[in-house]
């Protein structure tokens, strides 16, 4: 189910979360969306020192 951003901020605040960080996490939903956290740079297997994993490996990793 996809929410309009208005609806996810006042869903986070009906469950209690202040008004001004639900609309941040609102607005940072929306920007992941866009894919504005992507990179293929490798940037973050060099910091953590190991190849990264994605989702559903670790998920499945974590099932196990």
């Amino acid at each position: 189910m996809v929410l309009p951003a208005g609806a996810f901020a006042q869903a986070l605040t009906d469950a209690g979360v202040p008004a001004e960080l639900a609309r941040i996490l609102a607005d940072s939903d929306l920007g992941l969306g866009r894919g504005e956290l992507f990179t293929d740079t490798g940037d973050l297997r060099r910091l953590i020192g190991r190849p990264t994993t994605t989702l559903a490996d670790a998920i499945t990793a974590a099932l196990r």
